[in-house]
């Protein structure tokens, strides 16, 4: 009993220390100031940014490459970004109609990475019990699309 005690407490020992430096490879290098403020997505190239009505590309020195500034095909169906991620040359867009704190309309907007035009939406089922878009992410090994809402 004695000799499983010790060997528990070294075990308990071993994984405090190590536990110390979990995320000490995670360090703030620098801060990149970008324009929009909804979303950021990031390729191997290049740093994607959303605010609620432009879409942004810097390069990885922060330097603004390309923007946006009318992205939705009809302003009527929608007029807000959320959320964004980028996989294989696409961004993906959570889009919706936003007015008086409630999004209508919602759709996935996917963009051209390299031109940041519109290329085709992926339409939303009102069965999801979705009723905003505010997070997106592109699940890379089920093929599918996630996103949540704030309310």
């Amino acid at each position: 009993m004695n000799k499983l005690f010790f060997a528990l407490a070294l075990l308990f020992v071993g994984m405090s220390a190590s536990a110390q430096h979990l995320g000490t490879e995670y360090r703030l290098k620098r801060v990149i100031p970008v324009a929009g403020r909804q979303g950021i997505a990031i390729d191997s190239n290049y740093y994607y940014v959303s605010d609620t009505k432009v879409l942004y590309k810097y390069d990885k020195q922060g330097n603004l490459v390309m923007k946006n500034d009318q992205p939705f095909q009809d302003p009527k169906i929608a007029n807000h970004f959320g959320d964004i991620d980028v996989y294989n040359g696409e961004i993906y867009c959570g889009i919706e109609k936003f007015e008086y704190g409630r999004g209508y309309n919602i759709a996935v907007s996917i963009y051209d990475a390299e031109t940041l035009k519109w290329k085709r939406d992926l339409p939303w089922s009102p069965e999801s019990g979705q009723v905003e878009v505010s997070g997106l992410a592109v699940d890379r090994e089920k093929n599918m699309v996630w996103m949540s809402d704030w309310v």
